[in-house]
């Protein structure tokens, strides 16, 4: 069995992430007097596509505008700054407050992932096709 292109794919993949993961700028830090409201940003997976992640905090809910306002910006500077052609996130099936978030900022599901998630965790893979 010839496995030399997925060995080669592989390689090209795991250089060109490790030279992507060097740009600056590619998460953010919301927090408000001290106090985290959310982190987040976006992982360069390979050219043109990255991977969207966010940590909420317990407070968040009070910052929601401005936590949309920022994740809008942010997004839209990365994806331009990165010539990204597609930008995709994960999202616990079961946690219907991020689903109508991630799908508020424009993401389509995709599918369901099953047993994804720590303990087992169904997730769906939420895309945004630029």
């Amino acid at each position: 069995m010839d496995t030399s292109p997925a060995t080669a794919d592989s390689k090209y993949t795991l250089r060109g992430w490790l030279k992507r993961m060097e740009n600056k700028d590619r998460a953010f830090t919301l927090v408000d007097n001290g106090h985290l409201v959310a982190a987040g940003g976006i992982i360069p997976i390979w050219e043109g596509m990255g991977e969207a992640w966010l940590i909420p905090s317990d407070v968040m809910p009070r910052y929601r505008l401005r936590v949309i306002k920022t994740l809008r910006r942010r997004i839209d500077e990365i994806i331009d700054a990165d010539n990204l052609r597609r930008l995709q996130a994960t999202v616990r099936a079961d946690y219907d407050v991020a689903v109508r978030f991630i799908e508020f900022l424009g993401f389509k599901r995709e599918g369901l992932m099953k047993n994804y998630g720590p303990g087992g965790a169904d997730h769906y893979m939420y895309s945004r096709i630029i």
